[in-house]
């Protein structure tokens, strides 16, 4: 998740880009990230890895065209759809119960949440998907946990 905010920052290109009005509805945030939830960079051989990629940028942008209208650009779309993805992935993970890493603890949330709240303090758009992360865990119909979350995380915001 990382690598997809930092790749959603590079495409950025140091640009101002706001959530597109479509996509205010956290509801509506939710469902895109639902939408378009899968690895990046799946595998470990190189060459497939990087195709993966290439692959999956492309999607992105197909993807995103309906959800965010108002933005021409697929390239600004694709960046904003990456930090969009890696604040709602990133929080939605650990405010889950259990990962495929292993159980949550809310002395994981509060060692970890700094960790999030910081990158989204520092990125409209990553802190806008940290935001969706409940709605995107009650989208799936799986339970999430604020305990250990600081109070004012942005994943409180519509919990």
């Amino acid at each position: 998740m990382q690598y997809a905010l930092w790749l959603g920052q590079g495409l950025a290109e140091g640009k101002a880009q706001p959530l597109p009005e479509t996509l205010t509805d956290v509801e509506r945030r939710a469902e895109f990230v639902s939408d378009i939830d899968d690895l990046l960079m799946p595998g470990d051989n190189p060459a497939a890895q990087l195709q993966g990629l290439g692959r999956r940028l492309r999607y992105l942008a197909e993807a995103s065209e309906e959800a965010m209208p108002e933005v021409s650009d697929p390239l600004d779309r694709i960046a904003i759809a990456l930090r969009l993805w890696a604040g709602c992935l990133g929080a939605a993970k650990t405010i889950a119960d259990v990962t495929m890493s292993g159980p949550n603890s809310p002395e994981d949330r509060a060692r970890l949440f700094p960790g999030i709240d910081g990158a989204a303090a520092q990125d409209d758009l990553f802190r806008a998907g940290v935001e969706a992360a409940p709605a995107f865990k009650r989208r799936r119909g799986q339970p999430y946990y604020l305990d250990g979350v600081p109070d004012d995380s942005p994943v409180r915001r519509y919990a």
